[in-house]
């Protein structure tokens, strides 16, 4: 049983859309993930993957936020040995998030990361090693080369998977994976 506060998905989607129209409008590429993208009703927290990276873009959002009159705190204690500039926490009023900086090459890759389910994450990582693959976060490798991962479609193709979208991600995917 999971103690994290959830809240309901249209005041947490106002705010991830809020953090989103900041980040496009300077011209940054961007996407929410995580629980939102996956459709649930209620969620933990706001996860956005910014083709930037993650203290810059949470700079532009915090800007934003003070136009809207929201409040972004910028939560500065990441792990030992973590770069703010490839992932940084935040709070959005008092919606917690996290962004994570991406690159083109590995764009896809990580909006299946940080998207999930874990489980899912899980089941797609062992589908690619019982085809000589590596997958992670920064993309599927064949022996040490990245042959995928700035396309989510891209990765499912290489596995000989069909695509599964995001809504689809965190019900019955044994199936769709198996």
């Amino acid at each position: 049983m999971s103690d994290k506060k959830l809240f309901p998905r249209p005041y947490v989607l106002n705010l991830a859309y809020m953090a989103l129209d900041a980040l496009w409008s300077e011209g940054i590429f961007c996407a929410i993930s995580g629980e939102l993208r996956r459709g649930e009703s209620k969620v933990s927290g706001i996860v956005l993957v910014a083709m930037a990276f993650a203290d810059t873009a949470l700079g532009y959002v915090r800007s934003r936020g003070k136009e809207y009159g929201v409040d972004c705190q910028i939560i500065v204690k990441n792990s030992k040995g973590s770069d703010n500039r490839k992932q940084q926490r935040f709070t959005l009023h008092d919606v917690p998030g996290i962004v994570y900086s991406a690159e083109p090459a590995n764009f896809g890759s990580m909006l299946i990361a940080t998207t999930g389910n874990r489980l899912f994450n899980i089941l797609l990582r062992k589908r690619a090693k019982e085809l000589g693959y590596k997958l992670s976060q920064y993309g599927l490798y064949h022996n040490d080369e990245v042959i995928a991962g700035c396309e989510e479609r891209q990765i499912f193709k290489v596995l000989s998977l069909p695509f599964i979208s995001p809504l689809g991600r965190g019900y019955a995917i044994g199936d769709r994976l198996g």
